[in-house]
Order: C-alpha cells, then structure tokens, then sequence
C-alpha cells in the first residue's frame, strides 16, 4: 500500500523539490539561493539591492564576497546580517564563532516570535 502511495505521488509529482525551487524562483528571481549543492558556493558576491544569501556555520573561508570591495565579508559584518548588534560577544576562537553566527536564528526574527508567542498565550 505504501509503495502504491509513493508511486502515485511520484507520478503526480516528479520531482517536488524541483517544482517548488521553481515556483519560488519564479516569485523572487535571482535573489533565489537554490537549495541544492551549488558549485558557486563561496564565490557568491553579496548584491547591495538584494537579501543577503545564508550564512553558512562551515565555510571555511568561503564566506560571500562584499557587494562593493574586494575582499570577503568578515565575521563581524556576517553577524551584522544576521542581525546580531556590534555589542554582541561571540565566545570561541574564529571556527566557534563561525559556527555560532551561521547557526543562530538571526535574533530580530527570534525576537519576533516570541513576541506573537507572548501574545498568543496573554491574549488567547
């Protein structure tokens, strides 16, 4: 019964990871960062008019490249994306902190949440 299943959706849609890559590219266009392997990660440059891509936690040095000067974006400048404030002290040496930043839920949106959580659960 299962295989049935699979095999019903499978015909219906072939590739559902694909279709909705597509459908998203199709509403955002290049902002788009595909979800799969891509094989320009870490020569990908930040674009002034656009969302920054993802920060990765393991990038080794391949971190995006600034959108105006020659040189990749610092850690600093990375958190900055990810909305953690300048006061912010990451603990670790340079491989933790990359992993803390790229891991983090960005704290603006973590703040957000918890805010309709709050409210939720006041409010009903």
């Amino acid at each position: 019964m299962l295989e049935t299943l699979l095999d019903l959706w499978t015909r219906a849609f072939p590739s559902p990871l694909v279709l909705l890559i597509d459908e998203i590219d199709a509403l955002v266009g290049d902002s788009l960062v595909s979800v799969l392997p891509s094989p320009d990660q870490g020569s990908r440059k930040l674009r002034a008019d656009r969302p920054a891509t993802t920060i990765r936690a393991e990038h080794h040095g391949n971190v995006q490249w600034h959108y105006k000067l020659a040189r990749r974006i610092s850690l600093r400048e990375a958190a900055r994306l990810q909305s953690f404030p300048d006061s912010f002290s990451f603990q670790g040496g340079m491989r933790q902190t990359e992993r803390q930043i790229g891991n983090a839920a960005p704290p603006v949106l973590a703040w957000h949440i918890a805010r309709e959580l709050i409210s939720h659960l006041e409010h009903g």
